[in-house]
């Protein structure tokens, strides 16, 4: 359950970061920003009871993508998903400049 669930999360969120920037040409600050607020939104709409309220409680495609309960964990493992994407910018970053000098 731990590795479904935590790693699934934080995998998710790097998931989430690396397909925005992908697609659209913006910083990797607000890509960052994005990704996290999308995650928070998405667990917070599960919050809701969103995918009942909207008559797809019973879609296992649905409630497999968007999930299905709240949890106070996924979003702290999205918040660790995005330290790491923060953590592997911020050393790109310094390899660049080492490269540069």
């Amino acid at each position: 359950m731990f590795i479904r669930g935590t790693v699934g999360d934080i995998s998710a969120g790097i998931i989430l970061y690396t397909l925005i920037r992908g697609t659209v040409k913006i910083s990797s600050r607000t890509a960052v920003l994005i990704s996290i607020a999308t995650a928070v939104i998405l667990e917070f709409l599960q919050y809701l009871n969103f995918a009942q309220l909207i008559g797809m409680g019973d879609n296992k495609i649905f409630t497999t993508l968007f999930g299905s309960h709240f949890d106070w964990k996924d979003i702290a493992a999205y918040f660790i998903g995005t330290g790491v994407i923060i953590y592997y910018e911020m050393k790109a970053k310094n390899l660049k400049k080492l490269n540069k000098e």
